[in-house]
């Protein structure tokens, strides 16, 4: 079983491209079935709803892939997330410094993504990307991260907001094939 996360529209935006592509894929992806879940873009929701969910699913993930969108022209991969939130929610809850003290500055995914993007090249429209910003992405992708303690992996995937959604769809369902051959 896949667990494939994105979030609800939010700001001046009239939709969420994660949100988008998660209601467009599959509910199987080479036999594995995918669960969905779509977070609010809160501070504080999001964690509670992504863990709750979690803690009901009858079997570990085989994988989590989290999506969020960037202002970028290419699909970013998240090496890392760093241990640093800031930015206004919609709870209008603002934040800025550590996600938690006393734990590592960043957390690297255990994808291997060279092998990713090595594999197939049309591929190409993606990026290895070292930072996902400071803002949900980040501070879901680390509590991720942190919560998975190696049982599965966990990656973090950023779509472009502006790009084709035909030509973003293809691309991440060639990725996330990928990341399950792995």
């Amino acid at each position: 079983m896949i667990l494939l996360s994105g979030f609800k529209k939010f700001g001046k935006m009239p939709e969420n491209r994660s949100e988008i592509m998660i209601l467009k894929l599959p509910n199987h992806i080479n036999g594995e079935k995918i669960e969905k879940l779509i977070l609010p873009v809160s501070w504080k929701r999001s964690i509670l709803i992504y863990t709750e969910f979690l803690n009901n699913l009858v079997e570990l993930p085989k994988v989590v892939i989290l999506l969020g969108i960037h202002s970028g022209k290419k699909i970013h991969i998240e090496r890392y997330s760093w241990n640093f939130k800031f930015g206004i929610d919609v709870d209008n809850s603002f934040n800025c410094g550590f996600i938690e003290f006393g734990n590592n500055l960043r957390i690297k995914s255990a994808i291997d993504l060279k092998k990713i993007k090595s594999r197939r090249s049309h591929l190409k429209d993606i990026k290895i990307s070292n930072f996902p910003g400071s803002y949900l992405c980040n501070y879901v992708y680390f509590h991720a991260l942190r919560i998975s303690m190696k049982h599965y992996p966990v990656i973090f995937v950023h779509l472009p907001h502006k790009n084709g959604l035909d030509n973003v769809y293809y691309i991440l369902l060639d990725l996330i094939t990928e990341i399950l051959n792995i």
